[in-house]
């Protein structure tokens, strides 16, 4: 492809772009939220419930998170972790490609501000004869 034949993102465009990345960027951390405040839960509770301690002692913090974090303290537990970390994932992966389609397109309007005016100092140069 010719610069000169290069398409730019419209503004508008860009502006929505712009504000896709601050949506997605507001849903992940709801969700990073979500999980944070789940494993506070599920610290608080397998801590204070003797049904979760080993040997009349609750869990040690490196249990805890080995275990209980990552498969929870029962089914429905480990429902809600799985899905708030597929929902994180699934969140951050549509963030990353919002941020990666905004800067390529930052970068071909700088590449398009360069080619611009060169061709305008050129033109300039051959109108008043120095070139």
């Amino acid at each position: 492809m010719r610069i000169s034949e290069l398409e730019l993102m419209d503004m508008d465009d860009l502006y929505g772009l712009s504000s896709s990345i601050e949506a997605t960027s507001l849903q992940l951390e709801g969700k990073k939220q979500e999980l944070t405040t789940l494993l506070a839960f599920i610290t608080k509770l397998v801590t204070s419930n003797d049904k979760y301690w080993i040997g009349g002692k609750p869990p040690s913090v490196s249990f805890i998170k080995e275990q209980y974090h990552i498969l929870g303290y029962d089914d429905d537990t480990l429902s809600k972790l799985a899905s708030l970390r597929e929902a994180i994932y699934s969140l951050d992966t549509v963030k990353s490609k919002y941020e990666r389609e905004f800067y390529l397109a930052l970068k071909l309007l700088d590449v398009w501000r360069t080619y611009s005016a060169n061709k305008r100092r050129s033109s300039a140069s051959f109108e008043s004869g120095n070139e």
